[in-house]
């Protein structure tokens, strides 16, 4: 399995419905390089993206949920 982190994406638009064509949403992590930027810069990435409010759950919390569900973490 693969996954997709939008950490590192600062400057740029990773989160778009372009890339969503590319990469099942499923597949793609909420990163915020926080060490290194305020976590407000990489939450904006997705709240502002022209994707579903499905999607912005998924990213920002429900796709590494059902990860550690499936490892017995949660």
């Amino acid at each position: 399995n693969l996954y997709v982190s939008i950490c590192g994406a600062m400057g740029s638009r990773i989160v778009t419905p372009e890339t969503l064509e590319r990469v099942p949403v499923e597949k793609v992590l909420f990163g915020s390089d926080m060490s290194v930027l305020d976590i407000g810069t990489a939450l904006s990435q997705v709240a502002y993206a022209d994707i579903p409010e499905e999607s912005k759950e998924a990213i920002v919390g429900g796709n590494m949920r059902r990860i550690l569900q499936r490892l017995g973490m949660s």
